[in-house]
């Protein structure tokens, strides 16, 4: 079932279980906060770049 023709990154259900299984997403979870989550720049340069997407799409087709 986990023939590796199946799965083109190389990656079978087995390898998936076994990184579910280490330390990684507690790793990820560990990492600390940067200072733009902190105080909340991040999220502003975030909702910057959608409102700027948005326009970009909206003002050429409806003027």
């Amino acid at each position: 079932m986990d023939d590796v023709a199946n799965y083109p990154d190389g990656l079978t259900s087995v390898v998936v279980e076994q990184l579910l299984d280490a330390q990684v997403s507690v790793e990820i979870a560990s990492a600390a906060l940067t200072s733009g989550l902190l105080d909340g720049s991040a999220r502003e340069r975030r909702n910057r770049r959608i409102a700027a997407r948005a326009l970009r799409g909206i003002t050429p087709r409806y003027g």
